[in-house]
C-alpha cells in the first residue's frame, strides 16, 4: 500500500468521524416592546435550526453547532385576549454570521420596527469595523420590508414603576429568555402571561 493511499484512507476516516447529530430547533426571547396606551406588545425571538457536533467535530473544546437556519420571529401579543400571533419570520441577513441580536426598537403608526445586529466574522477586524445593522418595518397584517432607517419618533410604553403623563392604560412587562410576565396595576404583582413552547418553537399564552 503506497503512502499516498494510506494518507487518503486516514483523511477519509477523519472526515467520516467529523459528524453532527440530528436537526434541532431552539428559540429564545430577546426583547419585548409594549405599545403605548394599549394592552398589546411586540416580541422579538431568536430562532435557530442546527445540528450539534459529535465525534471529532467536538474536539478540542466541545465544537460548535452547524447552523442550518437562523431568523427572527416577530410576535404580536394581546394581553387582554391572551392571544399571540406570529407576524413575520425574518431570516438573518447574509452579512451577519456571528453575534446575531434581533431587537424591537419601537412602534410607529401601528407598525413594529425591528433592528437586526451582528458581525460578519470573528476576526478582530470584523469587531473593529463595528456591527452590521438592518432595520425592518413589520405591519400587523404580517407584511414586512427592510427600511433605511426607523422613524425619528418611536412609540413605546415606558417600563418604570409609575404612570407617565398621558398614560391611560397602565401595563408593565418583565421577561427572560422563555417567559413574559405582565402587571396592569400600579404596584401590582407580575404574572406570567406568555411562554415559549420549545417543542413547537412558538410563543403561547400561559394556560
Amino acid at each position: 500500500m503506497t503512502s499516498r493511499l494510506i494518507i487518503l484512507i486516514i483523511f477519509a476516516s477523519l472526515i467520516s468521524a467529523c459528524t453532527y447529530g440530528p436537526v434541532q430547533e431552539s428559540v429564545r426571547i430577546t426583547n419585548v416592546a409594549a405599545r403605548f396606551n394599549t394592552y398589546t406588545a411586540a416580541v422579538a425571538i431568536d430562532y435557530q435550526r442546527f445540528r450539534e457536533p459529535t465525534g471529532l467535530s467536538k474536539f478540542p473544546d466541545g465544537g460548535s453547532p452547524r447552523i442550518l437556519e437562523r431568523a427572527t420571529l416577530v410576535y404580536f401579543c394581546d394581553i387582554q385576549n391572551a392571544s399571540t400571533k406570529l407576524l413575520a419570520k425574518i431570516e438573518m441577513p447574509s452579512d451577519i454570521q456571528y453575534g446575531f441580536q434581533p431587537w424591537i426598537i419601537g412602534w410607529a403608526e401601528g407598525n413594529v420596527y425591528v433592528r437586526l445586529n451582528g458581525y460578519p466574522g470573528t476576526d478582530l477586524r470584523d469587531y473593529q469595523q463595528g456591527p452590521k445593522s438592518h432595520i425592518f418595518q413589520v405591519a400587523l397584517n404580517g407584511k414586512y420590508q427592510k427600511v433605511e432607517q426607523s422613524p425619528s419618533v418611536l412609540e413605546q410604553k415606558p417600563n418604570n414603576g409609575i404612570p407617565v403623563e398621558g398614560e391611560t392604560r397602565f401595563m408593565r412587562i418583565s421577561h427572560d429568555a422563555f417567559d413574559i410576565k405582565i402587571r396592569t396595576e400600579e404596584g401590582g404583582t407580575f404574572r406570567k402571561k406568555f411562554q415559549i413552547d420549545q417543542t413547537k418553537c412558538t410563543l403561547e399564552p400561559t394556560l
